[in-house]
């Protein structure tokens, strides 16, 4: 009723809603695989956020008014939104748009290749719209710090605590439709299409929710099409969760090698089921990314020297096995993979700082280097959210936390919600080597090292197989 009030007729529409029968899994596997073509040959797509209420009008007029302040984007315009965020008479337009970012539209899988495929893209809220191209106006103004203190203004009630979720998932959505055009432009983008690899989408994917499990691999299979990734997954629903997340893993390793292992959540219980009866290797895409290892993407400078001399391109990936070229093979009935690798050696004790390991543990040293390992330096906005944890594991007082990079630097990487770790400090056997790793480790669980895999893993040995435990 809503479009045939806003659209003139004759007018082809494809609800999903409408067209696509749920209860009939061979159509649905068959609808889904046609989602790319769909949403890229379509005029606009539209997508329906739901019924409007109380808040939506003032909502989408505060946002029409902050993308008009774009255009003449000065520090005349950021001290009128400075005075905007203290404004009683204003209280109720920001409290409006919180409303609006606050519905589960902006949480949902699908939208992601949605608006990304799309050629134009429309929001309608009841009887209301906003352009898509309008709101990414609107929110690199909310976005920039001056808003800051529209946050701290109410953090006690958190009537505005949905504003940073959504406008760095918009922020995403930008830069991921940004990238598909930049690789439709340039196929051989070689710094696109590191963005657009299946683990990194379906890294992106763990931030939204999806009712079907399935739905956090099917998803985004369209998105890899459009940056012209043509995985050979057929979209089929007869399959069980633990099947398409075994095969997904399967596919990751074709791309690069063991690091889907990095994939796998940390923190698990020794002897908990995981959902879907998965195996220890298979990740599950429907855990959050905070629940991901931070050392599966480990770096280190080339020299000892200060933080502020390293840059990203003077640092390395880090490779415990070197140039070496990974076997891995996939029995996915047995539900297990048969790796090449080494022992390294056993974990004899395990505290929560160094300093309870080693009394004369000399921290500076340690200290320096061990915050470059952890996260791909100079990215500011990963050193302040590790930062306390690796000072705490360290021994150390903690420093003053580094504030927010700037809007304009919000990408992909400055989307998700900060590491959830409890990260546990350990000395081995017979070497007597000391490491820390956020998994969750028993003692006799043996650090190895696996072909093709950047970072020492550790093991667990269960009668005649491994247990796959984590990363250190």
């Amino acid at each position: 009723q809503t479009l045939h009030e806003q659209f003139t007729f004759p007018t082809y529409l494809w609800i999903d809603a409408v067209c696509i029968d749920q209860n009939n899994i061979e159509e649905r596997g068959q609808q889904v695989s046609l989602m790319f073509e769909i949403y890229t040959k379509a005029s606009v797509v539209v997508a329906w956020l739901g019924e409007e209420d109380k808040y939506t009008v003032p909502a989408l007029r505060l946002l029409y008014g902050l993308s008009g302040l774009w255009d003449w984007w000065s520090d005349d315009a950021k001290a009128a939104i400075r005075h905007l965020a203290h404004n009683e008479e204003f209280k109720s337009f920001w409290l409006a748009l919180g409303h609006f970012f606050a519905r589960t539209w902006w949480t949902r899988m699908w939208i992601v290749q949605e608006i990304v495929l799309a050629k134009d893209a429309i929001l309608v809220c009841g009887r209301w719209c906003v352009s898509w191209d309008r709101l990414c106006k609107a929110t690199p103004v909310l976005m920039d710090s001056s808003t800051d203190e529209l946050f701290e203004a109410t953090l006690v009630t958190g009537d505005f605590r949905h504003f940073h979720a959504a406008l760095r998932g918009i922020g995403l959505l930008k830069c991921l439709k940004e990238t598909s055009m930049e690789i439709g432009h340039n196929s051989t983008g070689t710094s696109s299409r590191e963005k657009c690899r299946l683990s990194a989408l379906l890294h992106i994917g763990r931030s939204y929710e999806a009712t079907d499990p399935q739905d956090k691999v099917y998803g985004i299979l369209g998105l890899l099409r459009g940056f012209e990734v043509f995985p050979q997954l057929e979209v089929r629903y007869d399959r069980t969760v633990s099947d398409l997340y075994m095969r997904t893993a399967e596919l990751i390793y074709k791309e690069e090698n063991l690091n889907f292992l990095g994939l796998v959540e940390v923190n698990r219980s020794s002897d908990q089921k995981r959902q879907f009866i998965l195996p220890s290797w298979a990740p599950d895409f429907t855990v959050p990314t905070n629940y991901l290892p931070i050392f599966s993407g480990m770096r280190y400078p080339p020299i000892w020297s200060d933080k502020a001399e390293v840059s990203r391109e003077m640092s390395g990936t880090f490779t415990f096995t070197g140039d070496s070229k990974g076997y891995c093979k996939f029995d996915l009935k047995a539900k297990t993979i048969t790796v090449t690798g080494f022992r390294v050696d056993t974990i004899q004790g395990i505290k929560t700082r160094f300093v309870d390991i080693i009394p004369d543990f000399r921290r500076g040293h340690a200290g320096r280097y061990g915050k470059r390992i952890c996260w791909l330096p100079p990215d500011e906005t990963k050193e302040s959210e590790l930062e306390e944890v690796w000072n705490s594991v360290l021994g150390q007082k903690p420093t003053q936390v580094r504030a927010w990079v700037p809007a304009e630097k919000v990408g992909v990487e400055g989307s998700f919600p900060p590491p959830h770790m409890n990260p546990q400090c350990f000395q081995t056997a017979k070497m007597g080597l000391y490491g820390v790793t956020d998994a969750a480790i028993y003692v006799d669980d043996h650090i190895c090292g696996l072909l093709g895999l950047g970072v020492p893993c550790i093991l667990r040995r269960r009668a005649n197989s491994w247990r796959f435990v984590g990363l250190r």
